[in-house]
């Protein structure tokens, strides 16, 4: 259990610029157990990845267990089997559940993806049609990612499409109940800062037209690259370990949209991609594995350029 400095401190980080009361977060330490937002985890064809990456996150995964009841996760359950059968057969019938959903939806061959003998298209279309809210976890949830990658003989589908075409959901009734949450992975701080948004504002937070929240998805990586200099100057570099700005070896941070990799970054805050010289592989990007013709790469020159001088990483 956290105490309350404890509580507060994550609180404050998550909410930071967000102008939530302090009262307000306070309040949520005396919210009873079973009046806390019920969340139930969901996986379709994904790798387990996200899963992975927010089970990893150490403190950030036990203040969400502070302010939500977690009540189903595929891989930290105690259930299995027909128990575990059992406690999704709850949260579809009392709904109202946040649903926290991994990976995309086969819907050409939908034996791809079963869930308790039903194919995933089957169980995720009851699933979705009783929750309160749906969290798309990661690029696969959100865009396809790499099981919908060019070539891919299951017609692996996001969740936003599936809705649209599968469920027969409108657009106002997904941009009501969904929230998007790309990368690969999705950062624990993403899902729980998201989480404890809502909690703590009763609102869905404001959202992109992908549906990401802006607070999240707002901020090109390129605008907060530490090499941002080199770049402005075009000192680039020509192979991978080279020196200079990685643009010209396949850095993608010029177009994808992602403020938690430089700001929070990864392990705990040790490293990230561009730092790690490795470069974005421009994992929240709609288009990331979805196409093979060289789309995601641009020009220097069709860059808009501000002064990377006032840019604070």
């Amino acid at each position: 259990m956290m105490d309350r400095r404890e509580f507060l401190k994550v609180a404050s980080v998550l909410l930071a610029g967000m102008a939530v009361p302090v009262k307000q977060v306070e309040a949520l330490l005396n919210i009873p157990a079973s009046q806390r937002p019920k969340v139930a985890w969901l996986q379709n064809q994904d790798c387990t990845g996200c899963s992975t990456s927010f089970l990893n996150s150490g403190d950030l995964l036990q203040f969400l267990t502070e302010i939500v009841n977690v009540v189903a996760h595929p891989n930290i359950s105690f259930a299995s089997g027909k128990e575990y059968h059992a406690i999704w057969d709850q949260v579809i019938e009392d709904g109202g559940h946040v649903i926290v959903t991994e990976g995309s939806i086969p819907l050409k061959n939908k034996m791809t993806a079963l869930t308790f003998g039903q194919t995933a298209a089957e169980f995720s279309k009851k699933v979705f049609e009783s929750a309160g809210l749906i969290i798309c976890a990661g690029t696969c949830a959100t865009f396809g990612g790499i099981s919908a990658a060019a070539g891919n003989t299951t017609g692996a589908t996001p969740i936003p499409k599936f809705l649209k075409e599968y469920c027969h959901w409108d657009d106002a009734k997904i941009e009501q109940k969904v929230i998007t949450l790309p990368g690969c992975s999705v950062h624990p701080a993403e899902i729980v800062g998201t989480v404890l948004d809502i909690v703590a504002t009763g609102q869905v937070p404001k959202r992109n037209a992908d549906l990401s929240p802006i607070r999240f998805y707002s901020d090109l990586i390129h605008d907060h690259c530490p090499f941002r200099g080199l770049y402005e100057a075009r000192k680039f570099a020509k192979y991978p370990g080279d020196d200079g700005c990685l643009f010209e070896v396949g850095c993608k941070g010029t177009i994808t949209h992602r403020k938690i990799c430089p700001s929070r970054k990864w392990n705990d805050g040790a490293n990230w991609c561009v730092e790690a010289r490795f470069g974005c592989k421009g994992c929240s990007h709609k288009d990331y594995f979805a196409r093979v013709d060289g789309a995601m790469f641009t020009s220097p020159d069709d860059i808009e350029y501000v002064d990377w001088r006032h840019i604070v990483s």
